[in-house]
């Protein structure tokens, strides 16, 4: 029988125990400088099928928001959620949309994926979408809601629910605004150290101003703004807009000073509001 004999000058050799510890430890090191690399990619590619998701998302929502305003039913938007998603074919949760109530177009929404990330959409802030905070399981929180779009959204609720059949009083509107379940205090984010000159003083209220934009005889109310005042009456006369919140921006007067909106009932548009207010001095706060 023959037998395998190992070959004259040739011998096996394996590695020592400081080799392999040496390449373990160059392992570890690639290990370790490689790893935030991936996770930061992993990341990014969730963020950036977050936001296709949620701009299709977006598109739905447009489609159905098109087909209530043609309706006169746009007010219904909000309660539509389920039927957009269903429309999308996405297994997210749309978690909040509303429109302009004069042009239909979504102006605002919050869509939270699969995973848990949410991410936001507004048409009037840069970047348009973005993801929001992340927790350590993967999942997003939302944001509080400020007292500025509270104001907002319900302003634009009780405009929808108005009788079109009636004459529009702007006193109606100013004693819904101020009832106590409805006062919206200006946040402190937007004063920043800012004071009023005068007397007036602390707390801020938000009060909502409707213009004329149909047949100036303040029927169907269309467009609005938003001024704030030291106080939270149902008095209409001597009103003094001390900030203003008008076409998706916040103003007011560096030296604290207000203005009178007696005036302003004749303007139709949000825009011939903000030529005034920055004719008479108010100056951009935030867009």
């Amino acid at each position: 029988m023959k037998r395998f004999q190992r070959r004259r000058g040739f011998t096996l050799k394996g590695f020592t125990l400081i080799e392999l510890i040496v390449v373990l430890v160059i392992l570890a090191i690639l290990a370790a400088a490689g790893l935030p690399a991936l996770s930061g990619y992993i990341k990014s590619a969730r963020e950036t099928t977050a936001i296709s998701e949620c701009s299709t998302v977006v598109r739905t929502a447009q489609a159905k928001a098109a087909e209530l305003l043609a309706f006169g039913k746009l007010e219904d938007l909000p309660s539509k959620t389920d039927s957009i998603m269903d429309a999308c074919g996405l297994p997210g949760e749309l978690l909040g949309v509303s429109a302009d109530t004069v042009s239909g177009s979504v102006s605002y929404l919050l869509y939270q994926t699969k995973n848990g990330l949410v991410v936001r959409y507004d048409p009037a802030k840069e970047p348009k979408f973005v993801v929001l905070r992340e927790g350590e399981n993967g999942g997003g929180t939302l944001p509080p809601q400020t007292a500025l779009e509270a104001m907002i959204s319900n302003t634009q609720a009780w405009m929808n629910t108005f009788d079109k059949d009636k004459a529009f009083d702007r006193q109606e509107l100013a004693k819904w605004a101020m009832q106590p379940e409805n006062l919206q205090q200006v946040d402190a984010a937007l004063l920043n150290g800012w004071s009023p000159a005068g007397n007036a003083a602390y707390p801020f209220y938000w009060r909502p101003y409707h213009l004329n934009t149909l047949d100036g005889k303040n029927q169907n109310p269309k467009e609005f703004f938003l001024f704030a005042a030291p106080t939270a009456s149902n008095a209409w006369n001597g009103w003094s807009a001390y900030i203003f919140y008008v076409n998706g921006k916040v103003y007011r007067r560096e030296d604290g000073k207000s203005l009178g909106i007696a005036g302003f009932s004749n303007y139709k548009t949000a825009a011939e509001v903000e030529a005034r207010i920055i004719a008479e001095g108010f100056v951009l706060v935030t867009g």
